[in-house]
């Protein structure tokens, strides 16, 4: 499976995989080779800020979402569970604010029904 085809699915996170879940929790794919951002190295990790930097994201956006290095490519996925909660209660927030910010930068953001 590929990480473009996490859509719509909920999404369990491991050490170097995303397991994709239907409604059922019934396993429908796997994504291998994956590094959460905050466990990748030093050097993706400064090559993943720089090239979201260039690309006009704040680096204050960027540590509010859940980042994920794919091929040494920085890769977001939406919460959309999440950005709905917080727009019914907030209005917004930062969460919302720093997504929109994101995507219109044109980085690659994947929205899945959930994170867990």
């Amino acid at each position: 499976m590929k990480i473009e085809d996490l859509k719509d699915y909920a999404v369990r996170v491991s050490a170097s995989t995303l397991t994709a879940k239907d409604e059922n929790d019934k396993t429908r794919g796997l994504v291998r080779g994956v590094r959460r951002f905050k466990d990748a190295p030093g050097r993706d990790q400064f090559d993943a800020v720089t090239k979201a930097r260039k690309a006009g994201v704040e680096r204050a956006d960027l540590f509010q979402v859940d980042m994920f290095i794919v091929n040494r490519e920085l890769v977001i996925l939406k919460d959309c569970r999440r950005y709905e909660t917080i727009k019914r209660y907030d209005g917004g927030g930062k969460y919302n604010d720093a997504i929109d910010r994101i995507t219109a930068a044109g980085l690659t953001v994947i929205p899945v029904k959930r994170i867990y």
